[in-house]
């Protein structure tokens, strides 16, 4: 097969063409591993560590894994099993409808590790009726010997959702109370 120099030409000018429409996107961070499904993730804004909730494919165990790829500082239960799934609550309300409607999601996920006490959070929701009040916060709260540490998430990096939780039968759900 000859290549001709315009035959040559169309395939350069193709090729740019595709690098132009398709950006690179780089993968929103997630420490959970191969068997396992991200719930909920983010890098929070200032440390840039990666926080992940991931639950085992076939609902084992749900895990807590905080740090970077190459170093996770911590990971909450030790033990991956069933019990797992009884060190964290869920608690979450949605209410739809639009800016209309005022319409908000919030929604937690707590446990205990040693004397430190975690709240993950994902609230939005409307302020008013215009499309364009609406806002979004995602975060850890970690209250430790009387101290609070609010570690917001980069939202361009939050993937999944808390809300993911209230279709998991293994935890104790508090949804709207």
């Amino acid at each position: 097969m000859k290549i001709t120099h315009s035959t040559m030409k169309l395939f350069i000018h193709s090729c740019l063409i595709l690098l132009l429409f398709t950006r690179s996107v780089p993968p929103k961070p997630c420490l959970c591993q191969k068997n396992e499904e991200n719930v909920f993730s983010f890098q929070a804004t200032k440390s840039k560590k990666t926080l992940s909730v991931c639950a085992e494919k076939s609902r084992q165990y749900l895990v807590y894994r905080y740090g970077l790829p190459q170093k996770i500082e911590l990971v909450f239960p030790q033990k991956l099993d069933q019990s797992s799934w009884g060190k964290f609550v869920y608690q979450g309300y949605s209410r739809g409808g639009g800016p209309a409607n005022a319409a908000m999601s919030t929604q937690s996920l707590t446990f205990t590790n040693q004397n430190a006490e975690y709240e993950l959070y994902e609230d939005s929701g409307y302020e008013d009726e215009k499309e364009e009040s609406f806002s979004q916060t995602a975060g850890v709260i970690i209250r430790v010997n009387g101290k609070k540490i609010d570690l917001k998430a980069d939202l361009s990096t939050v993937s999944g959702s808390l809300e993911r939780l209230s279709q998991y039968e293994q935890i104790e759900n508090q949804f709207g109370q």
